[in-house]
């Protein structure tokens, strides 16, 4: 609904304009970010992917994990470093070890009031991560 942007307005607009439907569609999330990505003209940036999610796929037409595994390899394939974050008691923890880069960057966050922690560790590892993935150490 908006590409990538510093206007917070107009995220905000973008994000009170979104219908929600029952269940939860973790592949359609990944694909969304990945065409963000493609469409953004950042080249020189490195791209992230920040996926918070209650934790279930939830595809009635495609029943299992196939689709999302797939939204992510697309996405370390084009080298975006990608965190999950799964909210909630009822997550599939092992599916969001395997979307995010690596096992580490899966957080997972039992209660919303554990959000704001999880961010500010992403934001502490980030740079480290970063600089990982462009060869500095």
């Amino acid at each position: 609904l908006s590409p990538l942007s510093a206007d917070r307005a107009a995220l905000a607009a973008a994000l009170a304009s979104m219908d929600s439907q029952e269940g939860t569609r973790i592949d359609l999330g990944l694909s969304a970010a990945d065409e963000a990505l493609a469409a953004g003209d950042r080249a020189q940036a490195k791209p992230v992917v920040i996926l918070l999610t209650d934790g279930l796929q939830n595809n009635p037409q495609r029943p299992g994990n196939e689709d999302v595994l797939t939204a992510a390899a697309g996405l370390k394939g084009r080298g975006a470093l990608i965190y999950s974050i799964g909210l909630g008691q009822e997550i599939d923890a092992d599916l969001l070890r395997a979307v995010a880069s690596s096992p580490e960057r899966y957080y997972p966050s039992p209660t919303a009031e554990q959000l704001a922690e999880i961010y500010r560790q992403i934001t502490e590892q980030l740079p480290c991560d970063l600089r990982g993935a462009i060869g500095g150490g």
